[in-house]
C-alpha cells in the first residue's frame, strides 16, 4: 500500500485522495509495516509544488504520527524510527509553513537525540537540520 500511495502521490491533485491517503499510512505507522508507511509518508510530503496537492490538515496529521512514532515508536519495526524521522526532512519545506507543526516536529526529533540508536539519532538530527535550517 505504501509503496502504491507513494509512486502515485505525483498524480494527487485532488486534496480529499491525498488525505485519505495521508490518514490511511498515519494508522499503520504503528504496525510490522511502520518503516513502509513512514516512508511513504514522506514521499508524499516531499513532493514539490505543482506535485501533490497536500492540504494542510493533512501534514499537520502526518507531522503529528510521525513525530510521535519518532518520539515513541519502533514497537513493530527497527526502522520506523529512522524512516518516520527522515519523513519528517523530506517534509520539511511543508512543515516550515505551519508553525504548530514545527513544533510538533522538533518535539518527536529531539527526543530520539538523547535516547535512539545512533542510526536513529543521526537521521533525527538530519531532520532537524532541514526543518530548522
Amino acid at each position: 500500500l505504501g509503496k502504491v500511495l507513494a509512486k502515485a502521490s505525483g498524480n494527487f491533485h485532488d486534496g480529499d485522495a491525498v488525505r485519505k491517503a495521508v490518514a490511511a499510512l498515519a494508522t499503520h505507522l504503528e504496525g510490522c509495516w511502520g518503516s513502509q508507511a513512514a516512508w511513504a509518508l514522506g514521499e508524499i510530503l516531499g513532493q514539490g509544488p505543482g506535485h501533490a496537492v497536500v492540504p494542510v490538515e493533512a501534514v499537520e496529521q502526518a507531522v503529528a504520527a510521525l513525530a510521535d512514532e519518532v518520539h515513541t515508536g519502533g514497537r513493530g519495526d527497527d526502522f520506523v524510527k529512522e524512516n518516520a524521522a527522515e519523513a519528517l526532512g523530506k517534509a520539511s519545506g511543508r512543515i516550515a509553513k505551519l508553525g504548530g507543526a514545527v513544533e510538533t516536529a522538533v518535539k518527536g526529533l529531539v527526543g530520539v537525540l538523547s535516547v535512539g540508536l545512533d542510526f536513529e539519532q543521526e537521521m533525527a538530527a538530519w531532520a532537524l537540520g532541514e526543518i530548522l535550517g
